[in-house]
């Protein structure tokens, strides 16, 4: 999904603003964020409505997803991932960072 309007490239925010409404989802909007542009063009006055109406979720300092090797630490608005899967893809290579 691109963005409607000029974003940072690692701007992905509105995309977690558009699944809160969408799916009514807490966990997925940021307490305190703004609607963004996005939500309105394509979910119009009632994605924003429902957006409004979701609680703040409080995101939990560290989650874990051991099926994918994935493990994110949180701190405020600093955010740490950890790939720890594996590196060969069924014998065809492959690297990470």
């Amino acid at each position: 999904m691109l963005p409607i309007v000029t974003r940072n490239a690692n701007d992905r925010a509105y995309l977690l603003a558009l699944g809160a409404a969408l799916f009514q989802e807490p966990t997925f909007k940021i307490a305190n964020s703004q609607i963004p542009e996005e939500l309105l063009w394509i979910l119009g006055g009632q994605g924003e409505a429902e957006h409004l109406a979701l609680p703040d979720a409080q995101s939990p300092p560290a989650q874990a997803f051991p099926s994918a090797g994935t493990y994110v630490l949180r701190h405020d608005d600093l955010y740490l991932l950890f790939n720890a899967g594996p590196s060969d893809m069924d014998e065809r290579g492959s690297h990470r960072h």
